[in-house]
């Protein structure tokens, strides 16, 4: 997963969320190659709120410095 600028976006879309445990070991993976790397999580209007904190709570438990949710386009 290539790192834009220092900074990844997930769009996390509903219709994908069975993915969660594969997103996860993939930021995983990208944060040991490059530590120092943000996070932004941007969910379709479908996602709910409760399910984008749970996925940003995991996301601050893997060590990125900087997560942060993104809403509009």
């Amino acid at each position: 997963m290539p790192a834009l600028l220092g900074t990844y976006l997930v769009v996390v879309a509903a219709e994908h969320l069975m993915f969660h445990g594969i997103l996860l070991g993939l930021l995983r993976e990208g944060h040991a190659r490059a530590p120092k790397s943000k996070l932004v999580l941007k969910g379709d209007r479908a996602v709910t709120y409760a399910t984008m904190r749970a996925l940003f709570r995991d996301c601050q438990g893997l060590g990125f410095p900087g997560v942060s949710l993104q809403v509009g386009d």
